[in-house]
């Protein structure tokens, strides 16, 4: 069976969590996030995002534990924010699947590897980091 697709994904004022799971998806002396936390590999259709709006920071936490790093060993790291409308603005597409729940992909990625990179530092410069505590 094919999940249902939107792509009248979000609100344009949505907060979209993209989990860092790798230290290389943050500037740590600045506090921001990097382009390559937004940054598709070649092959890859989309990029994975949640949708956050209602959820506090205990509920954001574990919707990253249990769909992108279901490990007792490994934790999200961090979590890269941006609103639905820096997607579009982009001229990328938001595509909401809901599989895991509240999960949406970003798609329609430049094919040369400039305008993807144009893209991702687009993203990453509208992003807000939160890195997780050390608990």
């Amino acid at each position: 069976m094919t999940a249902a697709v939107d792509t009248i994904a979000a609100t344009p004022d949505e907060p979209l969590a993209r989990f860092l799971t790798q230290s290389s998806h943050w500037h740590k002396e600045r506090h921001q996030v990097s382009s390559s936390a937004f940054l598709p590999s070649r092959l890859a259709t989309g990029l994975s995002v949640f949708r956050t709006t209602g959820l506090d920071a205990r509920a954001v936490w574990a919707l990253g534990d249990l769909h992108v790093v279901p490990s007792p060993v490994r934790r999200v790291r961090g979590a890269a924010t941006v609103i639905a409308s820096v997607v579009t603005t982009a001229g990328l597409t938001l595509v909401r699947d809901d599989v895991p729940p509240r999960h949406a992909e970003i798609r329609n990625w430049p094919e040369e590897k400039e305008a993807r990179k144009q893209c991702a530092l687009e993203l990453a410069a509208s992003a807000s980091l939160t890195l997780r505590d050390a608990t």
